[in-house]
């Protein structure tokens, strides 16, 4: 940093900090300054932040945005010195760092040392932080390197300092000073190492090098590492003080995520984190639901956040990070209705107890609720022609649509077989595993049984219509949801294990038939048809019988191959078989007749 009213902006050799015993003589040999540094090389720190004077009047909007470009996230404009000078270029400079998208903090060169001389520069800062139309959050350094600054009573000053921009509404402080300065810990105890910007420039600053790493370990908020940067492209301009950001101090750091949103009923639980540096001057924490299609404010709960160790492992140097979980509730009005809107939440940290004041804020994904999901988990053909389905269905328009539907659909026929109304079920797992951001998506389940009727599904592909409706039939205003194309088994397979003629002209037959068909064909029948002749001699309708077997052997994925089985004997009257090939024809029919909607197996010949 500079004094603009002394001195030039040279570099200060009490910066430089002393070299590792390791690299002492290489050092010795080989450096006589600190390497001149162009922003963005990679051999060197990440410079984060460079800070600026009236000296870096050359800094246009271009040169702003090609910092950004290289990695630089923030400028801090010298605004003020002692209680005379001012930076005439500061207006124009912070505008063009903000243009560029970069985030503006800004300081003040101190020459004070005692109370009175610190409260008169705290105010002469304030009012032209004021004049330039800072906000109050505006994070403001106390420069604490002037020769003049170097009293035993420099504290003091600097608490006086603080007490006048306070009055003034900034109570964003952070300090500036050197690592040999010989009131440094005076000074930093005034706000804390985190809070604390520390200079100290090694002749090569290492990415990942030693000195980066003292320093962050050492809990300081910040370290400028060089005051011989240059842009690419400007070095004839030249050069830029350059910063490594440990915690969000000199980069404003403020991130968080909406981890979870689950809706139930008239309620919203949202959960995630929020850590920003400013939470220590804004303590007051706020969710805010936002209705981004209208631009209106839904509602808002205010919260104590919560413990995240994990995050505090990670962004250990920010200290808010320990206490920046949330899991709240918010109570949606019951006179809104958020079907097919998109929903933004607001993660806020503010200076007022309202959540209003000066604030800083982060903003969610939007959630467009228009959200329309299901899935059919199972679906079975059972007894009696029973269809089994269960899953879930959650939609966002079911706040109005309160009418759940399943719709069997012929997919072969292109109709509709039948439909039932059901009321949704817990489905806790539903909002867990990704989807509770829909609206009661925990309250989304089914599991029901439906009568087709005399329907033969059999070999057929069905789709289950999954609905929310306004009408109580299920049509009206609706959203569906289809499910995926069942192709309906239609096996049928038998086989005749005996078949001998014996005394007064009766035939015994003993085997099995089992088919799919057979949910809704309840009739069986064996039908003695004669190949030789070309006709049916007679048929029996039987009752099948356990055939376990069956089932364990190759056939248990048909219905009913476990009661497949049938032994009978079968009176042929007075027709003469002797000569002639006889088949077995086993049917299941939707008569008792043994005609009309039937399925057949034909055994093999046998001649007699």
């Amino acid at each position: 940093m500079s004094n603009e009213q002394t001195t030039n902006n040279s570099v200060s050799t009490q910066k430089i900090g002393s070299v590792s015993p390791e690299f002492a003589v290489t050092t010795l040999l080989a450096k006589t300054e600190p390497d001149s540094i162009e922003i963005g090389d990679n051999l060197y720190t990440q410079a984060d932040t460079v800070d600026i004077s009236s000296y870096q009047y050359w800094l246009t909007l271009d040169d702003f945005k090609k910092l950004k470009s290289l990695g630089i996230k923030s400028v801090i404009v010298k605004i003020t010195q002692g209680t005379s000078y001012s930076n005439s270029y500061s207006s124009q400079q912070i505008s063009l760092a903000e243009q560029a998208g970069l985030s503006v903090s800004v300081y003040h060169y101190a020459t004070f040392s005692d109370s009175n001389s610190g409260y008169a520069q705290g105010q002469y800062a304030a009012i032209t932080m004021k004049s330039l139309g800072l906000s109050n959050k505006t994070l403001i350094f106390a420069d604490m390197e002037d020769s003049k600054t170097l009293s035993p009573t420099v504290q003091a000053g600097l608490y006086s300092f603080w007490d006048a921009l306070s009055n003034a509404g900034f109570v964003n402080h952070a300090v500036y000073t050197f690592a040999s300065y010989a009131y440094l810990n005076q000074v930093t105890a005034t706000v804390d190492n985190a809070r604390t910007w520390i200079a100290q420039y090694p002749y090569t600053p290492l990415r990942g090098g030693s000195y980066e790493n003292e320093w962050g370990t050492d809990g300081y908020g910040g370290w400028q590492f060089s005051s011989t940067a240059h842009l690419p492209g400007r070095e004839s301009m030249g050069t830029l003080d350059v910063s490594h950001d440990y915690n969000g101090l000199l980069t404003n750091y403020n991130i968080g995520t909406v981890a979870n949103v689950q809706i139930i009923n008239n309620t919203v639980q949202v959960s995630g984190w929020h850590i920003a540096n400013l939470s220590d001057v804004e303590p007051y924490a706020f969710i805010i639901m936002y209705d981004s299609t209208t631009g209106h404010e839904i509602t808002r709960v205010s919260y104590t956040p919560s413990q995240r160790f994990d995050l505090y492992n990670t962004y250990k140097n920010i200290a808010s990070s320990a206490d920046s979980g949330f899991n709240t509730v918010l109570t949606i009005p019951s006179e809104y209705q958020f079907g097919g809107k998109n929903i933004q939440f607001i993660l806020r940290y503010s200076d007022d107890i309202n959540g209003n004041g000066n604030y800083t804020d982060i903003w969610s994904r939007t959630y467009t609720f228009s959200n329309n999901v299901g899935y059919v988990d199972s679906f079975s053909l059972g007894a009696n022609n029973t269809l089994h389905v269960s899953g879930w269905h959650a939609a966002d328009a079911s706040t109005i649509l309160k009418n759940a539907f399943l719709i069997v659909y012929d997919d072969t026929t292109g109709k509709e077989i039948t439909r039932v109304q059901y009321t949704p079920t817990s489905r806790p797992d539903v909002a867990k595993n990704g989807y509770g951001y829909i609206y009661d998506a925990s309250q989304s389940g089914f599991s029901t049984t439906i009568n087709l009727g005399s329907y033969l599904v059999n070999g057929h592909k069905l789709q289950v219509v999954m609905r929310y409706s306004d009408s109580s039939t299920g049509e009206g205003e609706h959203t569906d949801v289809w499910s995926n194309s069942y192709t309906m088994a239609n096996a049928s397979a038998g086989y005749v294990d005996s078949l001998s003629l014996g005394a007064n002209n009766t035939l015994h037959v003993s085997g099995w038939h089992a088919a799919d068909a057979s949910t809704i064909l309840k009739n069986a029948f064996l039908i003695v048809y004669d190949d030789t002749t070309g006709k049916e001699i007679t048929r029996v309708q039987y009752t099948p019988t356990s055939r376990p077997d069956v089932a364990k052997n190759g056939y248990g994925y048909i219905y009913n191959a476990n009661q497949s089985g049938f032994s009978t004997t079968i009176n042929l009257d007075s027709y003469l078989v002797n000569g002639h090939k006889l088949q077995i024809v086993m049917r299941y029919s939707n008569t008792t007749s043994g005609e009309g909607t039937r399925i057949d197996y034909w055994s093999e010949q046998k001649k007699f």
